[in-house]
């Protein structure tokens, strides 16, 4: 019996040899093995595509690569909905609902089949992973769950779905989020040419942007995430504007009277509760937090309602970058394997690192992790022991280095103090170390010597 075998063309013979034949024996026989030569060329292994695009029934991505279509990561085949039944097809796509924080919701995607000639006898197990990764600039697609269908030759679109809740994301910053999907089956891996690459810890940007519409296996939608539930618009939003939508970007609110008579509505409050998020952490104003309570407090004073709900808008947005920032600042779980592979790097390529004996047990541990590690989802326990069974070397890395003048010890402490810690406090520690030897091994160290 043979499983999944490479496809001969017509007129090559392919080589047959049996073991563990049914009258016990185990050995290869030594007579000659058979051989049998295809009439016609066998049928191409099954290929499974995710749709970027979909304007009509008649007009839609249909597997190519790059898909090259409109409405790149608005009219996708992936998308949000709140019941795990498969919303109907509008114009042959699903538009879905916006992801709310106040309920259920299901990661949706439709796998189609670009095979189309002969059929091949054996289906093939699709495994398809969801992403999300917030807005901003770097912050990566942190993985929301997977799931797996067979699928035959003639399969029809298949929907699959996982549950999943924004609120897992280890970082969500203001309102805006990118929903991801990747499809991977043995004769159809997500990475198949040079260039292409696995969604999982990327970065959702002009470079990924480009890559998912060159791998018929990836997918993206563009999402809003609302507090109350909400539909997809029909048609998609149009695209942002230049430069990433930065320049003309605006977000509006409504202020409602809800009493029958004229009255005036007070946003209490805002100054105390400024005051008290910019104590500590939040002292230095990196984002604007000052001018947007003073436009805020303008617009109230002039009783433009219009401008006061923009200004408030706009001041909440600038509290919760802020807050992001110090959220980052104490670690991130998704930099775990960004870390690792910093680390393989500088143990693999500055000479003053390599020339310390520990240099290769530091690079081969990394090396390890980073074969088996899934950039989707840090193991935060794997990359501890990898942390611990270095610190060792890492010793020795800051004693070598000491006594060429340089001096590693504050960031080697912290780290062996945060060894413990969860993934975010190791992370943080580590950067740091690894930072302070980039710094001190690189030009600074050349100039030293």
């Amino acid at each position: 019996m043979i499983g999944n075998p490479t496809t001969p063309a017509a007129g090559q013979t392919l080589t047959l040899q049996a073991t563990n034949t049914a009258d016990g024996e185990s050995a290869v026989t030594t007579s000659a093995p058979y051989a049998v030569t295809a009439s016609t060329t066998c049928a191409p292994e099954l290929d499974f595509y995710v749709r970027d695009w979909t304007t009509n029934a008649a007009s839609h991505d249909v597997g190519n690569e790059p898909s090259n279509g409109p409405d790149w990561a608005l009219t996708s085949d992936v998308w949000n909905q709140y019941t795990n039944t498969a919303l109907p097809l509008v114009n042959d796509w699903v538009p879905g609902k916006y992801p709310t924080n106040t309920g259920s919701n299901f990661a949706f995607a439709r796998i189609s089949r670009k095979t189309t000639n002969s059929a091949p006898a054996f289906g093939r197990t699709v495994r398809a992973e969801f992403f999300a990764a917030p807005f901003g600039a770097g912050p990566q697609f942190g993985s929301i769950g997977p799931t797996t269908v067979d699928l035959q030759h003639d399969s029809p679109n298949t929907f699959v779905n996982i549950p999943w809740n924004p609120g897992s994301l280890p970082i969500v910053v203001g309102n805006h989020l990118c929903l991801a999907v990747e499809i991977d089956s043995p004769s159809d891996p997500v990475v198949k040419t040079p260039g292409q690459e696995s969604i999982a810890g990327d970065v959702p940007d002009a470079a990924s942007a480009d890559r998912i519409m060159r791998n018929n296996n990836q997918a993206q939608r563009n999402l809003e995430l609302v507090s109350m539930p909400k539909d997809f618009p029909i048609p998609p939003p149009p695209p942002p504007p230049g430069d990433g939508g930065m320049g003309g970007m605006r977000h509006f609110a409504v202020i409602h009277n809800a009493a029958i008579e004229t009255r005036d509505l007070t946003l209490r409050g805002i100054d105390a509760v400024v005051a008290t998020f910019r104590k500590g952490e939040l002292s230095r104003d990196a984002v604007g937090i000052d001018p947007a309570l003073a436009a805020l407090h303008a617009a109230l004073d002039a009783r433009d309602p219009g401008a006061a709900a923009v200004s408030h808008l706009a001041l909440l947005e600038r509290l919760d970058g802020a807050q992001t920032m110090v959220l980052l600042a104490h670690g991130n779980p998704l930099d775990i394997v960004q870390m690792v592979r910093w680390q393989h790097a500088l143990y693999t390529t500055r000479p003053v690192l390599t020339a310390i004996p520990a240099g290769a047990a530091v690079a081969k541990r990394a090396d390890d992790f980073l074969r088996t590690a899934v950039a989707s989802k840090p193991d935060g326990k794997r990359y501890a022991r990898l942390i611990g069974e270095s610190m060792r070397d890492f010793r020795a890395t800051t004693e070598a280095l000491r006594k060429q003048g340089i001096h590693l010890t504050p960031e080697l402490a912290e780290l062996e103090k945060r060894a413990g810690a969860g993934p975010a406090a190791l992370e943080k520690a580590h950067r740091a170390f690894l930072l302070a030897l980039d710094d001190s091994s690189g030009d600074r160290y050349a100039k030293k010597r």
